[in-house]
């Protein structure tokens, strides 16, 4: 099966450890491919590190892409459980300044429905919504 290879990501960035231990690799048919294609968008645009989740390299962070059915972070309705979001930490730039350049860019970023506002990390997701000329921010 063909799918989108994330130029900037490794498949561990995505899923948690129990996930990627059962699928492997295979374990990227669970994101959408618009989150992915936008996550590289993201890191070509900034050209800094994106960190989704880490735990492959020792870090903490295992729910910043899919979370599985079982998983207790998140709403039970979170764009994560289906694969269309991610949470990213980026490097050496404020998150406040991300989304506004991610707005003012619009064009740049077509697959982006909604982002998160008032928090720390960048949550960008590809969610069906009515009007997809604009960004819609709202509160986790």
């Amino acid at each position: 099966m063909k799918y989108y290879e994330p130029k900037y990501f490794r498949v561990e960035e995505y899923v948690p450890p129990e996930i990627y231990a059962e699928k492997g690799d295979e374990s990227i048919l669970l994101m959408d491919d618009r989150i992915l294609k936008t996550d590289d968008a993201i890191r070509e645009f900034f050209g800094v590190a994106v960190i989704i989740n880490n735990w492959h390299n020792g870090g903490d962070r295992r729910y910043s892409g899919y979370r599985p059915p079982n998983c207790t972070v998140g709403a039970y309705y979170s764009q994560h459980r289906f694969g269309r979001a991610s949470d990213k930490i980026m490097l050496f730039i404020s998150t406040n300044t991300i989304r506004d350049e991610i707005i003012k860019n619009r064009k740049a970023f077509p697959y982006i429905t909604v982002m998160e506002k008032n928090v720390s990390w960048l949550h960008t997701d590809c969610r069906c919504v009515a009007d997809t000329n604009s960004i819609q921010l709202i509160s986790p």
